[in-house]
C-alpha cells in the first residue's frame, strides 16, 4: 500500500498553469471563484507554488505573462527551485487553448479528493488501533472528515425568508429615499418608463452605423456625471482624443474639423465647453481591439479607485477575448455574458453598443428587431433593457441628406425588451452638429 502512488495528474495540474499564462484574467477568476481551487489541490509542490504566485499577483493588479511571473519568482529566489524559465515556457505547450480549463480543474478537484480520503482513511485506522475512543466517538468524528472532502459550496444559497427580507428592505429603503437611487438619463420617457439606469443592469443599445448611437451613449454618460456619478468609457471604435474632440465641439456648436476658420466667439464657446466637460469625472480608454478580459480588470479598478457608477463600451463587435472560438457568434456570447457579470459583479450599470445587420435597412424590412443584431442573439438574452436606434424619416433619402448637411432628424429609440416594466419607443431628434439627442414626444405616463 505505502509504495504505491498517491492519485494525481502532472498534466492536468500543468494544464492549469498552462491555462493561466495563455488567458490569466479569465483563468485565474475561473480558479477563484464560487468552487475555488488552493495550492494545496496541486500534488506537486512546484505547482502549488506558482499557482500561488499567480494568484497573487492578479490579486494586485499585476500583469500575468511569461515575463512577469519569471520575475517574482526570481524576486523570491524560487524560480531554480520550480524549474526555470525553461520549465514556465513548457507550461503554455502544454495546452492547446485555455478553453480546456474546466477539465483540468475537474481532474486535479477529483485527485485532491481522493488524496483527501486516503488520509482520512489512514487517521482512522491509526485512531482505532491506538484504542481509547468508542467506535460512535470515531465514526463520528471521522465520517465528518470524510464529508468535508465533497462538501458542497452552497454560499450563494440564500432561504426564502432572507430573500424575502432582502427585498422588503430595499423597497423601504426606495421608499424612504436611503437607497442607492437610480441614475436619470434625463430623457424623460426613457426615465419614467424604464426608472433610468439602474446598477447591476446591463444596457443595450443597437443601430445602424451614423444614426447616433455614440453620441446617445455619450449623452447618458454626461447626464450621469454631471450628477457627480463617475463613469467610464471604452472607445474601441475611435480615439480618446477624437471621442473628447467630438463631444466638446457638439457642445460648443462648433465644427472642429474647421478650427482655422473659427471666429472669436467659437473660440470662447470651445474653451467654455471644454472647461466645462473637464471637470466632469470621465475616464476613457482608448484600446484598439481590446479584450473583455481587459475591460473586466480596467473596471474592477475604476470601481475600486474612482466609485464609477456607470461604464459605457463603443462597440460590443470590436471587442475580442482571450477566449478563442471557431465561431464568432461563441466569442460575441461570451462578451455578451461577461458584460452582464461586469454590471452585476461590480454593482454598476454597463451600457453596451452593437450594430445592426444589413438587413434591418432594406426596403420593406419593416422596423428593426432585436435578432438582427449582428454576430449574436446572446445579447438580446442577455441584457436588462435594450432597444433600438433608427432613423424615423418618411424619406429615408431626405433623411441620408439631412445627416450628411449637419440638419437635425428624427430617430426613434425603440425599447423592444424591459426586464421589469413595458416595452416601449422614445421619439427623438438627433442633432448632428451638437451631438445632441432631444425628446420631440413625451410618453403618456398613465399608459402602460
Amino acid at each position: 500500500m505505502n509504495d504505491r502512488l498517491l492519485p494525481q495528474s502532472q498534466e492536468a495540474e500543468q494544464g492549469i498553469l498552462g491555462c493561466i499564462l495563455l488567458a490569466p484574467v479569465e483563468s485565474i477568476e475561473a480558479c477563484t471563484g464560487k468552487t475555488p481551487i488552493s495550492e494545496d489541490a496541486f500534488y506537486d509542490r512546484r505547482h502549488g507554488a506558482l499557482f500561488e504566485h499567480m494568484v497573487a499577483m492578479h490579486a494586485s493588479m499585476v500583469p500575468v505573462d511569461l515575463i512577469t511571473v519569471r520575475e517574482r519568482l526570481r524576486n523570491a529566489n524560487v524560480l531554480e527551485s520550480i524549474g526555470g524559465l525553461a520549465y514556465l515556457s513548457s507550461l503554455m505547450d502544454a495546452v492547446p487553448s485555455a478553453a480546456n480549463l474546466p477539465y483540468y480543474l475537474e481532474i486535479v478537484r477529483e485527485k485532491h479528493v481522493l488524496r483527501g480520503l486516503l488520509k482520512a482513511a489512514t487517521n482512522a485506522s491509526d485512531a482505532v488501533f491506538a484504542g481509547g475512543k468508542k467506535a460512535d466517538e470515531l465514526v463520528s468524528e471521522h465520517l465528518g472528515q470524510v464529508e468535508l472532502l465533497t462538501k458542497a459550496d452552497i454560499s450563494g444559497t440564500s432561504t426564502a425568508k432572507e430573500i424575502t427580507r432582502s427585498v422588503i428592505d430595499s423597497l423601504r429603503a426606495t421608499m424612504d429615499g436611503t437607497a442607492p437611487p437610480s441614475i436619470k438619463t434625463k430623457i424623460d420617457s426613457f426615465d419614467n418608463k424604464a426608472g433610468g439606469l439602474w446598477r447591476g443592469d446591463l444596457v443595450v443599445f443597437a443601430a445602424r452605423p451614423s444614426v447616433g448611437k455614440t453620441a446617445l451613449m455619450i449623452q447618458l454618460i454626461q447626464a450621469a456625471a454631471q450628477e457627480g456619478h463617475p463613469c467610464g468609457v471604452f472607445s474601441a471604435e475611435m480615439s480618446a482624443k477624437s471621442l473628447v474632440e467630438r463631444v466638446i465641439g457638439g457642445s460648443a456648436g462648433v465644427n472642429t474639423r474647421e478650427v482655422a476658420h473659427w471666429r472669436e466667439g467659437e473660440y470662447k464657446a470651445f474653451a467654455k465647453a471644454s472647461s466645462v466637460f473637464a471637470n466632469f469625472p470621465i475616464f476613457i480608454d482608448d484600446t484598439s481591439r481590446i479584450t473583455i478580459e481587459k475591460i473586466r480588470a480596467i473596471t474592477r479598478e475604476w470601481v475600486k479607485k474612482h466609485g464609477v457608477k456607470v461604464i459605457g463600451v463603443d462597440y460590443v463587435q470590436l471587442l475580442t477575448t482571450d477566449k478563442k472560438a471557431d465561431i464568432r457568434e461563441q466569442e460575441v456570447a461570451h462578451i455578451s455574458s461577461t458584460l452582464k457579470q461586469i454590471a452585476r459583479e461590480n454593482n454598476i450599470t454597463v451600457i453596451a453598443l452593437a450594430q445592426l445587420n444589413r438587413e434591418s435597412e432594406k426596403k420593406g424590412a419593416g422596423k428593426p428587431k432585436l435578432a438582427q443584431m449582428r454576430e449574436s442573439g446572446a445579447l438580446e438574452q442577455d441584457a436588462d433593457v435594450a432597444g433600438l436606434l433608427y432613423r424615423d424619416d418618411a424619406d429615408e433619402e431626405a433623411g441620408e441628406a439631412a445627416r450628411y448637411t449637419g440638419q437635425p432628424f428624427k430617430v426613434v429609440l425603440d425599447i423592444q425588451k424591459n426586464r421589469y416594466g413595458a416595452v416601449f419607443p422614445v421619439q427623438l431628434m438627433f442633432h448632428p452638429k451638437s451631438q445632441k439627442m432631444s425628446e420631440v414626444c413625451k410618453v403618456d405616463l398613465r399608459e402602460s
